[in-house]
């Protein structure tokens, strides 16, 4: 319950901030921390690492991504540069922008293409993210109305989260397609 408790208030710290990033009030993004899914990833040793991926190349679907990752390491984060390891720090989080957050910001900000690679330690890799996500998933979403003009168009179309997420699992991880998808 803490824990839940200590990852909605940065959460809600860190969308004040992209806010007002963005020239906008700090709560405009507050409501998409109102839905939250906490996952636990476990990552054997894998012998051949080599020849596996431990989880594909993908972006969140979310708002943000909260990853508390042990000292094994993996994660690696796309760059115009390649491929670059996130090391991991101890006691600090990894914070990743999803999709949701890239549509609604009309590109201002851009999700985390990142993958994590097959383990090769001898001891497991363990890893818990919490995504962020709006609540509603009938209300509509896409580019903010105060980011767009005849300057800077919608680069989205609008759709219900439920739309949006119901892609997200019929689909592979993939990469951007999920942005691509709502793309105009």
């Amino acid at each position: 319950m803490e824990w839940d408790k200590e990852v909605l208030r940065v959460g809600k710290l860190l969308l004040g901030l992209l806010s007002e990033g963005l020239g906008l009030d700090a709560e405009r993004l507050t409501e998409l921390v109102e839905g939250r899914t906490m996952v636990g990833h476990y990552y054997p040793f894998c012998p051949q690492p080599n020849l596996t991926v431990g989880l594909n190349s993908h972006a969140d679907p979310g708002a943000l991504t909260v990853v508390l990752q042990d000292h094994i390491g993996g994660l690696q984060v796309r760059t115009k540069h390649g491929w670059v390891d996130v090391k991991p720090v101890d006691g600090a989080l990894v914070i990743n922008i999803g999709d949701l957050l890239q549509i609604i910001s009309n590109e201002e900000y851009k999700s985390a293409d990142h993958r994590v690679l097959a383990n090769s330690s001898q001891e497991a890799r363990v890893s818990v993210a919490v995504f962020l996500n709006p609540g509603n998933r009938e209300k509509l979403f896409g580019p903010l109305p105060e980011l767009t003009s005849a300057e800077k168009p919608a680069l989205y179309r609008n759709f219900t989260l439920h739309e949006f997420m119901t892609r997200f699992f019929k689909k592979e991880l993939d990469g951007k397609s999920l942005t691509n998808y709502f793309r105009l």
